[in-house]
């Protein structure tokens, strides 16, 4: 995953959009995840020491394994029919998974409109608060294989399903905030 998105500005958080696989038998389809308040992409490698008698003391290595996972907390959200967040539920859904079934595609849409796809399973997060808190909801997904960029083909045979529930304001936010010393 390379962001190179914009040669000067910085680039809001809560522009990233997050998408699940909508259904089992629908690995083309996503279901927007609303309520997100925080994210991370977080990756980690795994060496394999080859260090001998030959590197006079000196470590030495090759990386064995690469793994990635992403982290998405927030808040429950209601959809404006008072249902759950169809989204939400989705995850929900995915973490009660076992075996093959428990790996599902996830896509992620940055700023600029970039999709990347991951697939891999998800472990809940507590679910909480205090008395003036929004109830906290999140997910964890332990990612399996490579997260990839989805090329504009593939994202075009893809259906994405908007939430209802963050569309009318999402419009009104700036894509960057520009903060060169031109504009001040």
């Amino acid at each position: 995953m390379n962001l190179q998105l914009f040669s000067s500005g910085t680039i809001l958080a809560r522009k990233w959009k997050f998408f699940a696989q909508a259904g089992d038998e629908t690995p083309k389809n996503f279901i927007q995840i609303s309520g997100v308040t925080k994210f991370t992409i977080s990756r980690s490698k795994e060496d394999m020491d080859t260090t001998d008698f030959d590197n006079d003391g000196y470590d030495s290595h090759i990386v064995a394994g690469r793994a990635f996972s992403l982290k998405v907390e927030g808040h429950m959200r209601n959809a404006e029919n008072g249902s759950r967040c169809p989204g939400q539920v989705r995850v929900e859904q995915i973490a009660e998974k076992f075996g093959v079934a428990s790996i599902q595609n996830f896509h992620i849409a940055d700023p600029a409109g970039n999709y990347y796809q991951m697939k891999g399973s998800v472990k809940l997060a507590d679910i909480g608060g205090g008395n003036k808190d929004k109830t906290s909801w999140g997910f964890e997904v332990t990612g399996e294989g490579k997260m990839q960029k989805v090329s504009e083909q593939y994202k075009q045979s893809c259906v994405y399903t908007w939430s209802d529930v963050d569309k009318a304001s999402d419009d009104e936010i700036p894509d960057i905030l520009d903060v060169s010393p031109s504009s001040h």
